[in-house]
């Protein structure tokens, strides 16, 4: 069959073409699709996955605490920013965020939060 393609002068081409699609496959990205049970059960990368979204919903209960002292007192302070983007307990956080509805105003909310 060798013979055959050589006397057509298929042979040199087709080693170029699939030389060709052999560069082109190699710099194609791996791309793999995995399962959500899978990943959240493989030990390691279930961890992960679990601390990430721990992490995501600790930083809506921060966001959301700032955005109702600002909305209630105007601009707050970067050091008390920090100091919520510090807390790292949601039940903390529930906390807070009952109190900075119920304080008159900001003095009282950073007393309550300097208590802890």
């Amino acid at each position: 069959m060798g013979n055959f393609l050589t006397i057509l002068g298929l042979r040199p081409m087709l080693k170029k073409e699939v030389l060709s699609f052999v560069r082109e496959v190699t710099k194609m990205p791996i791309t793999v699709r995995l399962e959500k049970d899978l990943v959240e059960n493989f030990p390691i990368v279930g961890d992960l996955v679990k601390q990430g979204k721990n992490e995501g919903f600790l930083e809506g209960k921060q966001e959301s605490l700032i955005k109702i002292l600002e909305a209630k007192f105007g601009r707050i302070g970067e050091s008390l920013q920090e100091r919520i983007k510090g807390i790292k307990e949601a039940k903390k956080l529930d906390e807070l965020l009952i109190i900075a509805i119920q304080v008159a105003d900001l003095e009282e909310f950073e007393k309550k939060i300097l208590e802890d």
